[in-house]
């Protein structure tokens, strides 16, 4: 019986060329089925609208941790002004120790700068890190979808879509209504007959002007 052994220089060789030609595939794979910029064989792409429309609905808010040393300290918004001018406070139900300030343009102004605790005497507190986030906000989605039913032709051409619905849905995929009213929060739009439809369904956070935070899913539909 004859043994032939591998040298391990060229056994080193031809795991490299493997591990290459798997890497190679790897990146094939992502640029063709997972890059948003991906287009249908007619040219449809849903990237560009994707980008548009969240682009579209979103603010930077900045978020602040404070976090009083006692349940009968507060704290002082004194020196804050580096983060934003206008904050809403929400106090942690959980920890009563801890509040969280929401920095942005777009707050309810009754609620803008009120502190919660300023009627305690101590004022004892840390800070944790600042951090910014581009965020949906609700009160946008609203306006955007009276644009879109009023003047649907101009609001695509703005934001440089192809025709294009959207709906906002629940974790659990139901319809998210208006806040005020039974209304979808969203629009529905039918597409020409023989047109290609892309869907994409995008797992985003939406404030509103209370600084309430959602955990939603936006659903995009797009064709030419």
């Amino acid at each position: 019986m004859v043994f032939k052994f591998f040298n391990k220089k060229g056994q080193g060789h031809v795991e490299m060329i493997i591990s290459l030609v798997l890497f190679v595939g790897f990146l094939f794979f992502v640029f063709v089925f997972a890059n948003p910029l991906t287009k249908a064989d007619d040219g449809v792409s849903i990237g560009v609208t994707q980008e548009g429309l969240v682009d579209e609905l979103s603010y930077s808010v900045g978020k602040l941790s404070v976090i009083v040393n006692t349940t009968s300290d507060c704290y002082d918004s004194e020196g804050f002004g580096g983060y934003g001018s206008s904050f809403v406070e929400v106090k942690d139900v959980v920890n009563l120790r801890r509040y969280t300030l929401y920095f942005g343009s777009f707050f309810n102004p009754s609620k803008v700068n009120v502190i919660s605790c300023s009627d305690l005497e101590d004022y004892n507190f840390s800070l944790g890190p600042y951090n910014e986030e581009k965020i949906i906000v609700y009160e946008e989605v609203e306006r955007f979808v009276n644009e879109y039913e009023s003047d649907y032709f101009d609001l695509r051409d703005y934001i440089g879509a192809e025709d294009f619905s959207f709906n906002f849905l629940d974790l659990d995929r139901n319809q998210i209504n208006f806040l005020d009213d039974s209304r979808g929060l969203g629009v529905e739009r039918e597409p020409r007959e023989g047109s290609v439809v892309i869907s994409r369904d995008i797992n985003v956070r939406m404030i509103d002007k209370d600084a309430r935070i959602y955990e939603v899913i936006l659903n995009i539909r797009v064709w030419e």
